[in-house]
């Protein structure tokens, strides 16, 4: 006999959010320290980078910024989990924020795909109060992708005005020199940094459209974390690669 499926609120701690015109998302909030007790430490590096402890000037940062320094309450990481490639529905964005507290998640998921528009517009009103937007490959899958989510969905997108991406910064140091400039590659090799019962990127679309059609979400968890460890992941290489 068959084990009765796992509810969503019985995986993850989470609150349903209603929006203005009726319909609704599920938003796991939590504080970075919350997944990994190193989360503090790497916040304070991050916030050091130049020994000052209200903004960031280091120069890559500040060339993509035009100005000298950006304040960590400035910056935003984002990073999508799709249901497959090109113009297929995305159902969880995560946004991790520098508070003053530390780093701190917002996880935007759809529980089904008729959410998509509402995650859309709710994490476009979070992204828009940023001035810096730092991805891992985001100038070629995420913001593209999220764009033309929210051209399919009639959502308007904001963005902040200045993008980092990471990955392109990574291969201008690493390429030639590490196997390859995948980020768990990099998380391993520079950050020194091991994921434990994570999954596979490539399984995640299946593991989400079995939800909908089950309502089990026995695995969902293991694509939240999945999801947590790449922000957090893109920060600690971040601050790594420009201690250099």
């Amino acid at each position: 006999m068959s084990s009765p499926p796992v509810t969503l609120e019985e995986t993850v701690e989470g609150i349903i959010v209603k929006t203005s015109i009726g319909s609704s998302y599920f938003l796991i909030s939590k504080a970075a320290v919350a997944l990994e007790a190193q989360a503090t430490a790497l916040y304070r590096r991050f916030v050091s980078l130049t020994g000052h402890p209200n903004g960031l000037a280091v120069e890559p940062i500040a060339a993509t910024c035009q100005r000298e320094r950006v304040a960590p309450d400035e910056i935003v990481f984002l990073d999508l989990e799709t249901t497959g490639l090109g113009g297929t529905p995305l159902f969880l964005i995560g946004i991790m924020e520098c508070t003053s507290d530390g780093f701190h998640f917002r996880q935007y998921f759809a529980r089904d795909y008729s959410e998509e528009t509402s995650i859309l517009a709710a994490a476009s009103e979070r992204l828009a109060d940023a001035r810096l937007l730092v991805t891992f490959n985001g100038k070629s899958f995420d913001v593209p992708y999220m764009r033309n989510r929210c051209a399919a969905t009639g959502v308007e997108l904001c963005l902040p005005p200045s993008h980092l991406d990471v990955l392109q910064e990574a291969r201008r140091l690493y390429r030639g020199n590490l196997p390859n400039c995948r980020l768990q590659t990099l998380e391993r090799m520079i950050c020194g940094r091991y994921r434990d019962d994570d999954i596979p990127s490539s399984e995640i679309p299946a593991i989400y459209h079995e939800f909908v059609r089950t309502g089990d979400a026995g695995k969902i968890r293991l694509v939240l974390m999945h999801n947590l460890y790449d922000l957090l992941t893109t920060a600690d290489l971040m601050s790594r690669m420009w201690e250099r």
